[in-house]
């Protein structure tokens, strides 16, 4: 990773969650609630066109639950996040059609995600440019930072659970998840082989 990209990220990491460091993970307490509250863009995305050897894959926006966001897809480079074993984490756990909820921030020109999916969080920076076209959408070319497995403790249940309740959260009817410091951090299930029985 360049080391523009890195100083990118961090500034977006110390106004968004408040890291420590240029390859720190979110480790302090980050509830639900102030996940959106601080996010620009939540929107649910579709993963496409997982590229294992390649370590990338691509997830598409489906529906949007806040904000207007600048891209219509997130191209993801996992090969250059300095948590070596994380691009294979997270790829064990994604595959093509599956739904991953996407919070998202511009700051400083600059673009923040956190992607989320069955137990899974994983971060990204953006440094790309969004369509000068009026309502047109560019694609985001993105840095894989690394899977957040303290985030867990901010939300873990399935992601079809999260995209039913966020419109109503968002709206104010419902609360949101409530902040468990008591789970371990970690990852979500890794994804069984296409075919496989349940």
């Amino acid at each position: 990773m360049g080391a523009s990209l890195r100083i990118a990220i961090l500034a977006v990491g110390l106004v968004l969650v408040g890291a420590t460091s240029l390859d720190a993970m979110i480790v302090r307490k980050y509830p639900m609630k102030e996940v959106l509250k601080q996010s620009q863009y939540v929107f649910e995305a579709r993963v496409k066109a997982v590229d294992a050897r390649k370590k990338r894959f691509v997830v598409e926006l489906v529906r949007e639950l806040k904000g207007t966001s600048p891209f219509s897809r997130l191209n993801l480079n996992l090969q250059v996040s300095s948590k070596k074993e994380h691009p294979e984490l997270l790829l064990k756990r994604v595959r093509d059609g599956l739904p991953v909820v996407i919070f998202g921030t511009r700051v400083r020109g600059d673009f923040f995600f956190l992607g989320y999916t069955n137990g899974t969080w994983f971060s990204m920076g953006s440094k790309s440019l969004p369509s000068k076209e009026p309502g047109g959408r560019a694609a985001a070319v993105c840095a894989f930072r690394c899977c957040e497995i303290y985030l867990r403790r901010t939300y873990r249940g399935k992601t079809s659970e999260l995209l039913g309740l966020l419109p109503d959260v968002l709206a104010g009817k419902k609360p949101a998840p409530a902040y468990d410091p008591k789970v371990k951090p970690g990852v979500g299930a890794e994804l069984k082989p296409a075919g496989a029985g349940s």
